[in-house]
């Protein structure tokens, strides 16, 4: 008899959150399996795991503090992986053969002592092949499941307030919202995005992850409504604040 893959979905008494603050804390869902927190509610603060969460974040992201955790929302708000990873994506789908293989060379004889000329020749390679349909991949999947999951982290910290965080965390919804029809068509951009960061498309655990959240019934992702109510773009205006993090709506 076949073994049964572990149960990864967790959940608990759902918060009294609006639908718009459900399906936006669900981007995060990924990382939340990943570290074992509930995918419906915020986690509980637990003495025991605040040690872990800072070493995660530190040896990680380099964010030890409230100011480093919002330069970093700030910049997956503006940038992230997804603008250089368009830029290659737009750059290697243009040029000659020989430019191609030139470069390719290159990032060879680089690759002896760097690894990550490596993992860019992958993605020469995988540019140049459309392998797995990347030329069509808005890239962001990857950017908006880690802004939620720092977010989240931070507020567990109390690093950034309950307010803030969901006013980040809303944005990044209406952002994803608008460029996809499907949690399966977030699903595929989260893997294409992660791949490029990664340099190759090596099957990891983050497949089973994705796997199990398209498939388990009590997954959000199966249960929450693609669009939602409460994400509609252009959103109310508010004060800015400087201390607030921003993810762009442009």
């Amino acid at each position: 008899m076949a073994k049964q893959a572990p149960k990864l979905i967790l959940m608990r008494k759902a918060p009294e959150w609006t639908p718009a603050q459900a399906w936006a804390y669900a981007l995060g869902a990924p990382y939340h399996v990943q570290h074992q927190v509930p995918l419906n509610a915020l986690p509980e603060p637990v003495k025991d795991t605040v040690p872990a969460l800072r070493d995660m974040l530190k040896d990680g992201w380099s964010v030890e503090g409230p100011e480093d955790l919002l330069r970093v929302l700030n910049w997956l708000g503006v940038e992230g992986h997804r603008r250089d990873h368009g830029l290659e994506l737009r750059r290697y789908s243009i040029w000659r053969r020989p430019s191609i293989a030139a470069r390719r060379e290159e990032l060879r004889d680089i690759g002896r002592e760097n690894p990550d000329a490596l993992e860019e020749l992958w993605r020469v390679d995988a540019i140049q092949a459309d392998a797995d349909g990347v030329r069509g991949g808005d890239l962001i999947g990857f950017d908006a499941a880690r802004a939620v999951m720092l977010a989240r982290s931070g507020w567990l910290l109390g690093w950034i307030s309950d307010q803030f965080m969901w006013d980040y965390l809303l944005d990044v919804a209406r952002d994803v919202q608008r460029r996809f029809t499907s949690w399966a068509e977030y699903a595929e951009d989260f893997r294409l995005s992660r791949n490029l960061w990664r340099g190759t498309n090596r099957l990891d655990h983050f497949d089973g992850i994705v796997q199990q959240l398209l498939s388990d019934r009590a997954s959000p992702w199966r249960r929450l409504p693609w669009p939602t109510a409460g994400l509609e773009i252009p959103r109310p205006a508010r004060a800015i604040d400087p201390a607030m993090p921003v993810w762009s709506l442009e």
